[in-house]
């Protein structure tokens, strides 16, 4: 995996996690005390994120970090 994939699953997976538990961006930012300007540039690519960062952006949406790295999985049939 080229790191610019993985970037790009890290950022969409936070995207969609956030979404799919109803937590803005501004909301995920308080939560992981960091800054929305830090966290809208990781998820734009400007920015890579750490691995405490990681740590702190899964624990605000309860999973694990190794989640966020995951792909998704393909959908059955396609």
């Amino acid at each position: 995996m080229e790191p610019k994939e993985a970037h790009t699953i890290v950022a969409n997976q936070i995207r969609e996690r956030a979404a799919a538990r109803g937590i803005s961006m501004r909301t995920l930012a308080e939560k992981m005390e960091t800054s929305r300007s830090h966290l809208s540039a990781v998820l734009e690519g400007t920015r890579s994120p750490t691995v405490s960062w990681l740590c702190r952006v899964a624990e605000a949406l309860g999973c694990q970090p190794y989640d966020l790295m995951r792909p998704p999985r393909a959908r059955r049939g396609q």
